[in-house]
């Protein structure tokens, strides 16, 4: 099993600072810092592009795996996914989504990634615990699942399909993405505070799809609200502090087999040595 964590985990999320870093030291400097941690990859996320196109050129993407290559660090890519839709009815914003994420996988192999996580539909937000029903009962038409597949054959088409990973998103039906994933011959990536904001048990969907996770984000949520507004789950903490049961995870985990990269994926520098030293001692006591 590889372990990793997300870039958001040592710069924070929206990659505060950023332009106060001298971009040809940039990611020397986060992968010293994976390295301190004893992690072997860094999950990158590619939508930053956009507010930051100086960070993910070929260059600075070279001279990364460069580095990486020497301390012994591969990647993961998180593929953009903002104002993208693989799933439109729309032909034209579809195309431009898909061209989008190709031209994202091809810059992103410059860094011969491990993997590439995707989000096939729009994500929900603010999913309330009233939601939770719903939600579970939701299908997708069959129009969107067969645009959606479409989709993702053309995004395999460039690279190799197993490293292509759709990921769990609040409030969409996953067994419906997943029929669509292994239609198209891509993997999962299980992630688990979506799966707890969403009702659902990370335990029971890791059983159900294990040989087809290539890659789980392993993060923590707690319950928050009142009675008066409805009660909301707040994801991407430190594992093990929220309603997660970290032990009960990692064993399945090991029941599993599963030997593919778990990324903690917190996106705070003040929470990313609590949640690396949580890990480890977790996966330490389900031996």
């Amino acid at each position: 099993m590889l372990l990793g964590v997300a870039l958001e985990a040592i710069t924070g999320e929206g990659l505060q600072g950023i332009s106060d870093i001298h971009l040809p030291s940039f990611f020397a400097t986060i992968i010293s810092t994976v390295k301190k941690f004893d992690v072997q990859v860094l999950e990158v996320p590619f939508g930053a592009a956009a507010a930051y196109p100086a960070l993910l050129t070929r260059k600075t993407l070279s001279e990364a795996r460069s580095i990486a290559r020497d301390q012994g660090i591969t990647f993961s890519i998180h593929l953009p996914y903002a104002n993208l839709d693989l799933s439109s009815a729309n032909d034209t914003a579809r195309q431009k989504s898909i061209d989008a994420i190709k031209s994202s996988v091809e810059l992103g192999s410059i860094l011969e990634p491990y993997s590439y996580v995707l989000h096939l539909l729009p994500e929900q937000q603010g999913i309330t615990e009233d939601d939770f029903r719903r939600y579970s009962e939701i299908r997708l038409s069959d129009a969107v699942v067969d645009i959606a597949a479409d989709s993702v054959r053309q995004i395999a088409a460039v690279l190799e399909p197993a490293r292509l990973c759709v990921e769990n998103l609040r409030g969409n039906p996953f067994p419906q993405q997943a029929t669509v994933a292994f239609s198209s011959g891509v993997s999962l990536c299980l992630d688990t505070g979506h799966a707890l904001v969403q009702g659902l048990d990370p335990v029971s969907i890791l059983s159900r799809y294990a040989g087809r996770i290539r890659e789980v984000h392993l993060h923590d949520v707690r319950r928050v609200g009142s009675p008066d507004v409805g009660y909301v789950r707040e994801d991407h903490l430190e594992p093990g502090s929220g309603i997660l049961g970290l032990d009960g995870f990692t064993r399945a985990l090991k029941e599993h087999s599963f030997d593919g990269l778990l990324t903690i994926e917190v996106f705070s520098p003040e929470r990313l040595a609590a949640s690396v030293a949580a890990v480890r001692s977790s996966l330490g006591r389900v031996r």
